[in-house]
């Protein structure tokens, strides 16, 4: 699997010989350690790999672990801060399965 979608896009970036700016590559960056955990979780791919050292050039990022360890503390002090039902809502997805029924 692909990993990421972040990590596709940069991969057509990389593919595409095409260099993103650094406020994109910051943010798709940021996208995928968020989204696999710093490069730890269980659903982290090769690509998304590949798509971080891609990317952290760009971004002007030297140290992945320290900015995803960055991101994971300022997101643990807002949910100290958020009310409890804001906290829950934070991630909730809401998938379609039967056309025009959520």
């Amino acid at each position: 699997g692909w990993g990421c979608c972040c990590s596709v896009i940069a991969m057509k970036y990389k593919l595409g010989g095409r260099v993103p700016s650094t406020k994109a590559a910051g943010l798709m960056l940021g996208g995928i350690l968020s989204d696999t955990l710093g490069l730890t979780g269980p659903t982290t791919t090769d690509y998304d790999r590949e798509a971080v050292a891609f990317l952290s050039k760009h971004a002007g990022v030297t140290d992945t672990k320290a900015l995803y360890e960055q991101m994971a503390e300022a997101k643990s002090a807002r949910v100290l801060t958020d009310p409890l039902e804001r906290t829950f809502d934070a991630d909730l997805k809401v998938y379609d399965v039967v056309p025009g029924r959520a």
